[in-house]
């Protein structure tokens, strides 16, 4: 509705001055908002723009200028007019509140005095919901989905849309019982489905036992158990492993694997490999995306690989494999029955061992690299000792 016009003041200033009354009518002009027109005040302006991709609007002095705006004309009045303003669209996706906003006040608050939160501004909503899924957990992903699915689905049919890619889900975990002790414990656990043959439950390889290899090693299993074709959506609750593999590796890339005091980047075998996994299933036209799930909380998907993983690290320990020739070299020798085919839940491997109940052995003798069992005992009191990213 158009202003009606001031009238005259009653009484003139005796400083001289204008009075905050009497600063000039604004006319918000909205060409591109929830409904275009012409509004009075900038709270009406700010109803038909918030939330609105894309949105562009202007203030004038002269209502005739605003109406020419909001229709899509080139206003040649006088009347003072600002820059348009660009949508900024803030992404959530840890913190108090989540979401994609385009006011930052509305969020402000949800982000001061939260620990760790995960947010940033973009340009565009697409960008936005990008980083949503990446950092998001599915239910914040789906909440921003919801919200703004018919601006992602209408703006644009590029890239930049929510693909139709039929991803196949891969829940991984890792656990370590004793984590950071010298008589650790590791497991591994990949969960596709209920009786999946794809699923894996198998002790950690190598000296090192801790939680973070085994989360690494998950994530590598999965990979390795599916082919290059297809895409592939793996959920883990290692934060550590899929920032590994998803953003600190640019930096250790760029440091030649070197941390920040020169020393060799943790675990870099089992990043570089999975890199390398993800960049050959991209030259065959798949994708891989990492999604963070909280472990322990009534995830379904989760708790099947956790459960996985702890039977693992239940599990004798594999002989290296480098060690296998040199074995086979020794029960040759030794008149050893031959290397027999073992299955293990999800995961067929060649036994190291004799088909007889032999003891693990020290070849040291036959001019061989002695090889060691980790103590049986079991320690499930220690929590994961945090690396950080070693950058």
């Amino acid at each position: 509705m158009p202003a009606q016009k001031r009238a005259a003041p009653a009484s003139s200033e005796t400083n001289g001055k204008r009075s905050k009354t009497d600063k000039p009518q604004k006319y918000y002009g909205v060409h591109k908002g929830h409904q275009r027109g012409v509004y009075r005040t900038w709270a009406e302006c700010q109803k038909q723009t918030s939330g609105f991709p894309g949105a562009t609007y202007k203030s004038f002095t002269t209502y005739k200028d605003a109406e020419i705006f909001a229709a899509g004309g080139n206003p040649s009045g006088g009347g003072k007019s600002s820059k348009p303003k660009a949508t900024r669209y803030y992404a959530v996706a840890s913190a108090k509140r989540t979401g994609i906003f385009t006011n930052w006040d509305d969020i402000s608050d949800a982000i001061i005095g939260t620990k760790g939160p995960k947010y940033k501004k973009f340009e565009t909503l697409h960008e936005a919901f990008a980083y949503m899924k990446q950092w998001g957990e599915p239910n914040v992903v789906a909440k921003a989905r919801a919200q703004w699915g018919k601006y992602l689905g209408g703006e644009t049919s590029s890239s930049d849309a929510d693909p139709p890619v039929d991803f196949l889900e891969i829940y991984t975990d890792g656990s370590s019982l004793g984590n950071g002790k010298a008589n650790s414990r590791a497991g591994v656990g990949v969960w596709f489905g209920p009786g999946d043959e794809r699923n894996v439950s198998e002790r950690l390889e190598g000296e090192v036992q801790t939680n973070q290899r085994a989360e690494l090693t998950a994530i590598l299993r999965a990979l390795e158990k599916t082919p290059e074709t297809r895409s592939v959506r793996i959920y883990t609750d290692s934060t550590y492993s899929r920032d590994c593999v998803t953003t600190w590796y640019k930096t250790w890339e760029s440091k030649n694997w070197k941390t920040s005091i020169g020393g060799e980047v943790k675990n870099k075998d089992l990043v570089q490999a999975i890199r390398k996994k993800i960049v050959s299933r991209a030259e065959a036209g798949s994708e891989v995306e990492f999604v963070w799930v909280k472990g322990h909380s009534n995830n379904a998907g989760n708790a099947a690989a956790d459960r996985l993983a702890v039977a693992g690290a239940h599990m004798s320990l594999p002989a290296p494999k480098h060690s296998a020739e040199s074995l086979a070299a020794v029960g040759a020798r030794k008149g050893w029955p031959p290397v027999k085919e073992t299955r293990e839940t999800g995961r067929v491997n060649q036994s190291l061992f004799p088909t007889h109940n032999e003891p693990y052995l020290d070849i040291k003798s036959e001019s061989e690299p002695e090889f060691k069992v980790e103590s049986e005992s079991e320690d499930e009191s220690g929590d994961e000792i945090p690396w950080g990213h070693n950058e």
